[in-house]
């Protein structure tokens, strides 16, 4: 359910408290400050909930927003905020580098780590809060990448800023069904991802061009054979042509290992296959071994742990919306 905080619904001279208090309970606790405090604060936050990730569009005035080490110490937060410039300036610090973001930049930073935003001008800006292990299975070691920013220039922020409209401004019907609201958030987090790939530091960092090429190809053997139980790196070598010693190297540069991303791919694809009115006459089982599993048990901990719920819950959901967006009355 989206919804807004706005200082012009106080007293101006409560502004100030009222926007802080405001900011804290929006994003996490932190220090506000300003040149004159006596003059009335403008802003708002428009704010929505989508699977793992809280949506927001803030306005509001020069400031500088600072997460100190005593804001860590009380209160931990294993979050990134992906943030877009829509206007004014910002200059970002954290982990010792700098940043400066203009309109149609895109910069993130690293919510259990200290950091400042000095905001120069009045601003408008998108946040996506995202909890770490979404960047880190595509991203490896992410806090490295920390007040970078990601230039307009990359497309990013235009496409980024559709999304965060569409879904900030309303109560839209993808936050209200479940399949849908997951595969956004994979948007989101995959046009991030997307743009920090841009980055100098992630090129220099990255394996070769023939090594990039030998782990897309192993990537995509694994999802063309993810109903055979016993894939794993052996077979896709020796289906490669090239040494397992060889593959394991290659991965070892990457967020996810070859045997966790093979189990990744096969949860995304039991997930799919569930919200799927097609698969409606196929068991949970006969899904889940369908896609490799062979123990139901540990795939319904894998399910639950990854998602948030059961196997059957999410298919109870996905079913109801489908019928909802559809007309198809409940069965009785």
């Amino acid at each position: 359910m989206a919804y807004r905080l706005s200082t012009d619904t106080v007293a101006p001279k409560e502004r100030f408290s009222y926007w802080v208090d405001a900011v804290c309970n929006t994003y996490m606790p932190i220090d506000c400050s300003t040149e004159d405090r006596t003059r009335p604060m403008p802003g708002s936050i428009q704010i929505n909930h989508l699977g793992e990730l809280d949506l927001t569009i803030t306005q509001s005035a020069p400031q500088v927003v600072s997460r100190t080490r005593q804001h860590l110490s009380r209160h931990d937060d294993d979050t990134f905020q992906v943030s877009l410039q829509l206007s004014g300036k910002c200059v970002v610090h954290q982990s010792g580098r700098e940043a400066v973001v203009e309109p149609g930049d895109v910069v993130y930073y690293d919510c259990a780590h200290s950091f400042d935003l000095h905001f120069l001008d009045p601003f408008e800006i998108m946040i996506a809060k995202v909890p770490r292990s979404l960047l880190a299975s595509h991203v490896r070691n992410p806090e490295e990448l920390t007040a970078m920013t990601i230039s307009a220039a990359t497309g990013t922020g235009a496409l980024l800023r559709p999304m965060f409209e569409r879904l900030c401004s309303a109560d839209s019907p993808v936050s209200r069904n479940p399949a849908a609201s997951q595969l956004m958030v994979e948007a989101i987090v995959c046009t991030t991802v997307a743009g920090l790939c841009t980055l100098p530091a992630v090129n220099q960092r990255g394996t070769s061009n023939l090594g990039r090429y030998h782990i897309e190809r192993a990537r995509s053997y694994a999802r063309q054979h993810l109903g055979n139980p016993r894939l794993g790196p052996a077979e896709i070598a020796a289906a490669l042509s090239i040494s397992e010693s060889y593959l394991y190297r290659l991965f070892q540069s990457e967020a996810q290992s070859l045997t966790q991303f093979i189990w990744s791919e096969r949860l995304q694809a039991c997930r799919h296959d569930l919200s799927q009115p097609r698969f409606a006459g196929r068991s949970i089982t006969e899904i889940a071994l369908s896609r490799g599993f062979s123990d139901v048990a540990h795939f319904s901990r894998c399910f639950r742990k990854r998602f948030g719920m059961s196997p059957s819950q999410w298919r109870q959901e996905a079913s109801e919306h489908t019928r909802a967006s559809s007309g198809t009355p409940f069965a009785p």
